[in-house]
């Protein structure tokens, strides 16, 4: 056996000094995190579900399905402002089709590989990367990670909404939309739904993925509905941060808030607090503890029912002037009528890209670099450079 690759133990074993590590270092940082909203720009493209950076300027973003109804990923070039964090112009490329997809949702650039990997609602869910090329306008997936069994308790279109992976390549995130049979009921305005975030890790950048623990996480509750059906409140995001915790975007859709978007953190020591319900089959019933999502980071509603937010989409962007960090986010687009006798209702989503700014974060996870080699080299440096940073406190 090769004496450089870890087992499955090893990449579990490593991943959790590594949260350890990361969780110690956010108990002693003196910055508090905020996340301000910038501005709201039209997009000009229904059926945006996920978006990521690639470096630079340079996105992909998943749109569910265009004017053909197929799933497509979209190069686009969005210029932020790197001083105020602005949006100065956002432009698409044409669109790449992602073929043996039924339903794009998620989407997470890959530093290691060059890749994106995707999260498709179809039934089982799945997990693909794709390698977009200038050459091809159709996309094959190269490869899949092994999406967890119990994922194949999904509800309708209620699968793995969110992907987002960290910038060593080493971490990668997902979750469903809303409950799972036997989880749990789905979101209404009684009650919050209850999902399951899934962790998966590898040794080598050139690995594929081993899951590697799975926590539950409590939706907030839904508004109320008269007119349309939009009437749920759902995880549709996930965003690594360089702190090694997560914003985690909640959606909600009802006539009483005309769509709401609710940003939460994460943190590594919320993780160590909860519990690993990878075990269990069923969490309706079981003794667990939930993630602690405590007070959102940011919330904001949209303005009528003719102007509604879906924000499906979150990603970290290009780091600003002043330390602080772009997040964006998307909306999906559309429109849905209702016959209430001689009436007509008509409730418009607005297809919307989001510029948000993320201060106090600390940086502890490493970006990408192709002299890493495995895990167990990363958990190292992550540990030193723990030991180091906590020099200035003791």
């Amino acid at each position: 056996m090769d004496a450089n690759k870890g087992t499955g133990a090893d990449m579990k074993a490593c991943a959790h000094a590594i949260f350890l590590a990361i969780a110690l270092r956010v108990a002693f940082a003196d910055a508090a995190v905020s996340l301000t909203k910038l501005g709201e720009k039209d997009l000009g493209v229904e059926g945006c579900s996920g978006i990521t950076h690639v470096g630079g300027d340079d996105f992909y973003i998943a749109q569910d399905h265009d004017a053909n109804g197929n799933p497509t990923l979209h190069p686009v070039s969005i210029a932020i402002d790197r001083d105020d964090g602005r949006i100065r112009l956002v432009q698409f490329s044409a669109g790449l089709k992602l073929s043996g997809t039924g339903d794009a949702e998620g989407v997470a650039y890959d530093p290691c590989s060059k890749g994106v990997w995707v999260s498709d609602e179809s039934s089982p869910p799945k997990i693909q990367e794709f390698q977009p090329t200038l050459a091809a306008a159709n996309l094959t997936a190269r490869r899949a990670a092994p999406v967890p069994a119990i994922y194949g308790n999904c509800r309708g279109n209620a699968k793995l909404e969110a992907l987002t992976m960290s910038r060593d390549g080493l971490t990668l995130w997902t979750a469903n939309e809303e409950a799972l049979s036997g989880d749990g009921p789905i979101s209404s305005s009684d009650n919050g739904t209850v999902v399951r975030l899934t962790r998966f890790v590898r040794v080598r950048a050139s690995d594929n993925w081993t899951a590697s623990g799975q926590w539950a996480y409590q939706c907030d509750k839904a508004g109320s509905s008269l007119f349309t059906s939009r009437h749920q409140c759902g995880l549709s995001g996930l965003c690594a941060l360089p702190d090694g915790s997560l914003l985690a975007l909640e959606r909600e859709v009802s006539e009483s808030t005309w769509g709401r978007c609710s940003v939460y953190r994460l943190t590594a020591a919320a993780f160590a607090a909860a519990t690993d319900v990878s075990f269990l089959g069923a969490l309706e019933g079981a003794s667990y503890t939930k993630l602690a999502k405590g007070s959102a980071l940011l919330s904001f509603k949209g303005k009528g029912l003719t102007s509604m937010l879906c924000y499906e989409g979150i990603c970290l962007g290009p780091k600003l002037s002043d330390g602080s960090y772009s997040v964006l986010l998307v909306s999906d687009g559309q429109t849905e009528t209702k016959k209430f006798g001689f009436l007509t209702v008509t409730a418009v989503t607005v297809s919307n890209i989001c510029a948000l700014r993320l201060s106090g974060i600390e940086e502890t996870v490493p970006e990408y670099r192709e002299d890493v080699e495995n895990y167990a080299d990363l958990a190292e440096e992550v540990k030193n450079n723990l030991a180091k940073a906590l020099e200035q406190y003791n």
